[in-house]
């Protein structure tokens, strides 16, 4: 089948039956596809990272850039992390992607995964020097 063009039985011929055609219907259903915050890291006090997603499912030669064209709609994609977060795990979500073609699933993990997490370098410093007084200490007995 040519793309854009129908094809509709007709044709057959015989004189002991009235044939008539009925048209039948073929249905396209929206794809699945899953968008899926991705995991970002930041040192506390830093500017957060850009926010992205991954999208899994794309068909037909589709790519994330298809969201920005009307009348489709790109995911927002957001955290409650600011700059100034104090170290922790922080949760990032996607929502609200429109694409009539597809039937779209959000993926959200907390804890190591889908979360901006703020390290505090502070005091992962004063850790490692204590470890070295200790160690030192260890060595002078």
């Amino acid at each position: 089948m040519v793309a854009g063009v129908s094809r509709i039985a007709s044709g057959a011929v015989d004189a002991d039956y009235a044939i008539t055609y009925t048209a039948g219907t073929l249905t396209v259903t929206a794809a699945p596809l899953t968008i899926t915050a991705d995991s970002k890291s930041k040192v506390y006090g830093a500017a957060l990272p850009a926010l992205t997603v991954t999208y899994t499912g794309l068909v037909n030669a589709d790519t994330p850039a298809t969201f920005a064209t009307a009348p489709n709609i790109a995911p927002a994609i957001a955290t409650p992390a600011t700059a100034a977060s104090h170290a922790g795990s922080y949760p990032i979500t996607a929502s609200g992607a429109v694409d009539a073609d597809y039937a779209i699933t959000y993926i959200y993990r907390r804890n190591t995964e889908g979360d901006c997490r703020a390290f505090d370098h502070h005091r992962r410093q004063q850790d490692e020097n204590l470890r070295r007084r200790l160690a030192r200490t260890d060595s002078q007995l």
